[in-house]
């Protein structure tokens, strides 16, 4: 699971620097469930997401 988890976290960076990169201005955002069911069940590592400026909005 920590290895699935860590490829939807890369696949979150690879999609922002891309938008980085052809200068975009598009948002990504992300509307989570509580974080240990995100976590758990749908690998949504949205804390460090958070954190990490990976997402421009978390609506919880």
């Amino acid at each position: 699971m920590r290895w699935r988890r860590r490829q939807l976290t890369g696949l979150l960076r690879d999609l922002r620097a891309r938008l980085k990169e052809e200068q975009l201005t598009h948002r990504i955002s992300l509307s989570p469930g509580p974080f240990r069911q995100s976590y758990n069940i749908w690998l949504q590592d949205w804390e460090l997401w958070a954190m990490g400026v990976l997402i421009d909005e978390l609506v919880i």
